[in-house]
Formats: structure tokens, C-alpha cells, sequence
């Protein structure tokens, strides 16, 4: 058995209206970890960043309740039953438009 077949690996993302970059990034994750389950954590997008996560292969999670602090507490507590995972930010999701 060699190491890969012994990794549990997630990769947890957290996204909001990302319809255009998500397909990418789940896409670049996958090619990069092969062996790793990309789960994806919606929290309310009005687009379709949730279609297109899943078309490029990720489990799409809904996190109602907007903030950073409610998908990342959303996110550790769903895979942290299974797996053991760190956390990273891409640098190819841009940040939320502002409004007013």
C-alpha cells in the first residue's frame, strides 16, 4: 500500500458568488490532490457558483446563514466527523463587490 492509498484528504473551500472562478479552482485542486475530496461550502450565492462547483466535480455544501465566521464554523464541523483538513485561500477568487 503506498501513501496516497492511506490519505484521507479534504479540501474545503468557502465561496460566494464565484460562478466564474470556482469551475477553475475546484478543477486546479483535483488535478493537484487527486486522492482528495473537494467540498465546497456555499453561503447563499445568487448565481450559479453552486451548479458550476459541481459540474467541475466538488460536493457543494449550502451554508444559509451568511459571514465568514458561519462557513468557517460550518465547514470544520461537517469535516472534521471524517477527516482531518487544514484551510487555504486562493488567490484566484476575487473578493466580494462592495455595495453603495
Amino acid at each position: 500500500m503506498n501513501v496516497e492509498d492511506r490519505l484521507n484528504i479534504a479540501v474545503v473551500i468557502p465561496c460566494l458568488n464565484e460562478e466564474t472562478a470556482i469551475g477553475k479552482v475546484v478543477q486546479d485542486f483535483a488535478a493537484a490532490l487527486p486522492m482528495a475530496t473537494i467540498f465546497v461550502f456555499d453561503n447563499g450565492s445568487d448565481d450559479r457558483t453552486t451548479e458550476e462547483a459541481s459540474a467541475a466535480g466538488a460536493e457543494v455544501r449550502q451554508v444559509p446563514i451568511r459571514g465568514k465566521g458561519n462557513v468557517l464554523r460550518r465547514m470544520f464541523a461537517d469535516i472534521r466527523r471524517t477527516s482531518t483538513c487544514s484551510w487555504t485561500v486562493t488567490p484566484l477568487m476575487k473578493p466580494p463587490r462592495r455595495q453603495g
